[in-house]
């Protein structure tokens, strides 16, 4: 049996005192120097109130927007900054290199970005001439300043040839307002593509409808490295005979859009707008202003 010691009421005072100060300094991130303890290395900085505590991602040569020709047709594509998983690279490949009345494949996936030119595979989904979407990869690189490198495998172009293609950055404008003339394209409606107008209001808001769908836009502005874009929301209430609201349930779709040059002779501007659901599915306008 241990010997049972004597101890002075001062002391224990004291150690009573340095416990809770411990605690109290090991909470508030400072040293314990008096109690006989170790210091803070370094004093803590508090994070100010509605600062994001997850750190953006770093700034990639990969991000904004490129254009390229694959097999004589345009391929036009756009990576965001978002942390994967989240859906972070749209591209649209063009039946048509010079006119707004096309049909493009979408393409959208998740890619980790790393230092600038540098990217891991990507999961990427394909939604093409059918309603249904294809899942597919993708590797991004940069070959040399403002050209970037696109290869998919699991999926091939119209013509059965292989993705594989080199594009080019473009530049992108601020301002989406005012009336766009283009078209509408969307493969679960019957007629995949049809002449549509959108004009946005200030607060850069539409709405159109086309196939039976009446669908609600809203535009967000938002930056990609040095490239300016638009994050969409769109908002389909269910409908009698929208194909993308079976039942009675709404749909919610999410994507970009962008503005760009126009090819289009005597248009200055061009807007790409891309939606797509958690699926892969979704639908696009091309429009010239």
């Amino acid at each position: 049996m241990m010997p049972i010691t004597h101890t002075s009421p001062g002391l224990v005072r004291r150690l009573v005192v340095c416990v809770i100060a411990f605690f109290i300094a090991f909470a508030l991130g400072t040293g314990l120097s008096a109690c006989g303890g170790v210091t803070a290395d370094a004093p803590v900085t508090p994070v100010p109130e509605g600062q994001l505590l997850i750190p953006l991602p770093a700034a990639s040569a990969l991000a904004g927007v490129a254009t390229g020709t694959l097999y004589d047709k345009s391929f036009v594509s756009f990576m965001t900054t978002d942390l994967a998983p989240a859906i972070n690279w749209y591209a649209m490949y063009h039946f048509s290199t010079t006119s707004a009345d096309v049909i493009p494949i979408l393409y959208s996936g998740s890619v980790t970005l790393g230092p600038s030119g540098t990217s891991g595979a990507g999961m990427i989904r394909e939604f093409g001439s059918s309603a249904s979407t294809r899942p597919a990869n993708g590797n991004w690189s940069e070959t040399s300043v403002g050209a970037f490198r696109v290869i998919v495998s699991g999926v091939n172009a119209p013509n059965n040839r292989p993705i594989e293609l080199s594009s080019a950055s473009t530049t992108t404008f601020g301002d989406a307002s005012g009336r766009w003339d283009g078209t509408w394209t969307d493969n679960l409606n019957a007629s995949v593509n049809k002449p549509a107008t959108l004009q946005f209001d200030p607060a850069l808001a539409a709405t159109v409808t086309f196939g039976g769908c009446v669908r609600q836009l809203r535009l967000a502005r938002a930056a990609a490295a040095n490239s300016l874009y638009f994050s969409v929301a769109a908002d389909i209430p269910a409908q009698t005979g929208c194909p993308r609201t079976p039942g009675t349930e709404a749909a919610s779709l999410n994507g970009i859009a962008f503005v760009m040059p126009s090819p289009l002779a005597g248009e200055a501007k061009r807007l790409m707008l891309m939606v797509v659901d958690r699926n892969g599915s979704g639908f696009s306008f091309t429009g010239d202003q």
